[in-house]
């Protein structure tokens, strides 16, 4: 027998009346699906999220973050399902968020530069046709994945929301491929069960308002700001950008202490195409100021490590955009 709405709900409930297990009183109520900002943006542009499969077929990826050895171990018919989890800040998370030098992506060059995260109601999307869910890893052999309701009750959720370090008893209990049990839609998932957006910072959020285009107006509402909720704040990245009407340029940069890393910053003029640009190759400082003599409105890109870290329309006469 299919999982029951009334089911779905009772974990609702459940689990929200619980957050030392659960971490929060809202984690249980939502799916939850990471990516790196351009995905993110072309997934809301398309209006579905596609499974693996599908989005190479598309062309659609424009990011790869997931590792290799993950991907190579996890079965191909595994890989025709669009993928959420029933948590945030998963292993595979802690492994990949952030902007990273190469020689910091320490889980197979897993990497996820700009994480943005599509938060779906739990009890709507397991409710619609076709949808399954695992008890942990998809990518590991012993994984059970069906859409019975006697499944989804012998799922250990203690060890699926566990928050905090792991000890031995819980490792015997193979808590991290727990934390990772996912909801699996075939093919793709429609975002009709999309709830909200969540980026770590302001800046985030306007790079993917900037990156939506004229999707912008359908989702702006639904584009919060969640660092603490969603994210380990690893790697770097932009906290802030500010603009005055003299082309003064303020980023405020998270960048770990010991890290040295290559920044590149361009502004391309939307009336005469020119392009003004800076560059550092071991760039440590947390505040980054510039200033672009003869600004015109255009549209300024930061990267960090070759990465796309910040992207907005630079527009003099506003302070701050």
């Amino acid at each position: 027998m299919r999982v029951s709405r009334d089911q779905l709900i009772a974990h609702v409930e459940r689990w929200s009346a619980d957050p030392l297990h659960a971490g929060s009183t809202w984690v249980p109520k939502y799916l939850y699906h990471f990516t790196d900002i351009r995905n993110a943006a072309a997934i809301l542009q398309a209006g579905e999220l596609l499974s693996r499969n599908e989005a190479i077929r598309r062309g659609a990826m424009l990011h790869d973050n997931a590792s290799s050895q993950v991907i190579a171990a996890t079965a191909l018919t595994h890989r025709d399902f669009a993928r959420l989890y029933f948590r945030p800040r998963t292993p595979t998370q802690f492994h990949n968020e952030g902007i990273r030098p190469v020689v910091e992506r320490t889980f197979d060059n897993a990497h996820c530069p700009v994480p943005v995260f599509l938060v779906f109601d739990l009890v709507e999307t397991l409710a619609l046709p076709g949808v399954m869910f695992s008890d942990g890893n998809m990518a590991a052999s012993h994984v059970v994945f069906s859409d019975a309701a006697t499944l989804f009750a012998q799922i250990p959720f203690d060890l699926v929301y566990h928050e905090g370090p792991i000890d031995l008893q819980l490792r015997a209990r193979n808590v991290i491929h727990h934390r990772h049990a996912e909801v699996l839609a075939p093919r793709s998932l429609r975002l009709d069960t999309l709830r909200w957006i969540g980026c770590r910072s302001n800046a985030d959020r306007e790079s993917l308002l900037c990156l939506l285009g004229q999707t912008r107006a359908t989702w702006e509402t639904r584009v919060v700001v969640a660092a603490g909720r969603l994210f380990n704040k690893r790697g770097c990245c932009v906290e802030s950008a500010f603009i005055d009407h003299h082309g003064m340029i303020q980023f405020t940069l998270h960048i770990p202490n010991d890290w040295r890393v290559r920044v590149r910053f361009e502004l391309v003029s939307e009336q005469s195409g020119k392009v003004w640009h800076w560059t550092s190759d071991a760039w440590n400082g947390q505040l980054l100021r510039l200033t672009v003599h003869g600004i015109e409105p255009g549209i300024m890109r930061l990267y960090i490590e070759d990465c796309l870290a910040y992207v907005a329309r630079a527009q003099p006469a506003d302070v701050p955009f």
